[in-house]
């Protein structure tokens, strides 16, 4: 009896181990995708673009921001679901 709820037990916490580790693992693989994409993206030439008459390119500047937000996104969740505090996590990740 004693040795049936121990091992009901564990094969629950071995259960929330193994989903722990694969959330961990999903969230550190889209950090490493998004990084990938946004090399491979900077690496292709660039193509004219109409420029303001100041020459700033502000559709550029924007996109750029973006890229970085939802990668500044991806690092926040992946620091979190690896047992990193929600602030520390923000902290990181905006470094």
């Amino acid at each position: 009896m004693v040795i049936e709820i121990y091992l009901e037990i564990g094969a629950l916490d071995l259960g929330f181990n193994l989903q722990f580790m694969s959330k961990k693992i999903i969230n550190w693989l889209l950090v490493i995708i998004w990084l990938s994409l946004i090399f491979i993206s900077s690496s292709v030439p660039h193509y004219p673009v109409d420029l303001s008459p100041t020459g700033y390119n502000i559709i550029s500047d924007i996109f750029h921001l973006l890229l970085y937000a939802v990668l500044a996104v991806f690092f926040v969740r992946a620091y979190y679901a690896s047992g990193v505090p929600f602030k520390k996590s923000l902290l990181y990740a905006l470094l």
